[in-house]
């Protein structure tokens, strides 16, 4: 793997881009996800008595 660079710079900007990726997919999901909890605590709020 060391004797060949182009490929080597090929693999790390893939492992980069699966990184950003990496990011963008928890991100995404923390934000899906607090969204849905203050759905959720707003639908509980106002439901109660």
């Amino acid at each position: 793997m060391n004797n060949q660079e182009p490929a080597d710079r090929q693999t790390s900007l893939s492992v980069f881009q699966r990184i950003l990726l990496l990011v963008g997919f928890v991100i995404t999901s923390l934000v899906v996800l607090g969204m849905g909890l203050i759905k959720a605590i707003v639908n509980f709020v106002k439901g109660k008595p």
